[in-house]
């Protein structure tokens, strides 16, 4: 009893050249995510690294990490949509954020002579400390993945040769590709 009509490109004709809201948001949709990703990728990757470490509490450090993973699902992710959540999720992140992006970090960036456009990055990335972190549990489980992928050799061969941690850092990545690309 259900019947389609197919309407060419009709919807996105409406979306593009009629609908007002459509640009606007697609626009600022395009530079939150343009402003993100790098942000969640570094975290991520930096996370991982640090995950990756032999220390004491390394599981519950891994938890905690994947916490906001296993929260964003089922039934947390329902009363997180309630106003209660929500308002206190903001004050908490606002609160939180302006502490960390205070005049301190901002004197102290200042004195650093980065470029006005990375400082307001970094000011911007810093407020939002939270988002980035709840969205970075799958990117670094796909990082400690490949960090734990390397052989143990690899790095042991290296450090007999002399190599640093930074050394090992991205020679070791180098020595993997050579690998794979001569498969």
């Amino acid at each position: 009893g259900y019947e389609l009509v197919y309407n060419e490109f009709e919807n996105f004709r409406y979306a593009l050249f009629t609908d007002a809201e459509f640009t606007k948001i697609f626009v600022e949709t395009l530079g939150k995510m343009v402003l993100d990703v790098p942000a969640i990728i570094f975290f991520s990757f930096f996370a991982a690294l640090l995950l990756n470490q032999d220390f004491k509490g390394r599981l519950l450090a891994r938890a905690i990490f994947f916490l906001p993973v296993i929260l964003g699902s089922g039934v947390i992710l329902v009363i997180e949509q309630g106003d209660y959540m929500r308002q206190m999720l903001e004050q908490t992140s606002s609160s939180a954020a302006s502490v960390l992006a205070g005049p301190a970090l901002i004197g102290f960036l200042m004195e650093m002579k980065i470029p006005r456009e990375l400082l307001v990055y970094v000011i911007n990335i810093v407020e939002r400390v939270p988002e980035v972190i709840r969205a970075s549990g799958i990117q670094i489980l796909i990082f400690l993945a490949g960090l734990q992928s390397i052989s143990p050799s690899l790095y042991e061969a290296s450090r007999v040769e002399g190599a640093s941690a930074w050394q090992n850092f991205w020679m070791v990545k180098a020595l993997i590709d050579d690998e794979f690309y001569d498969m």
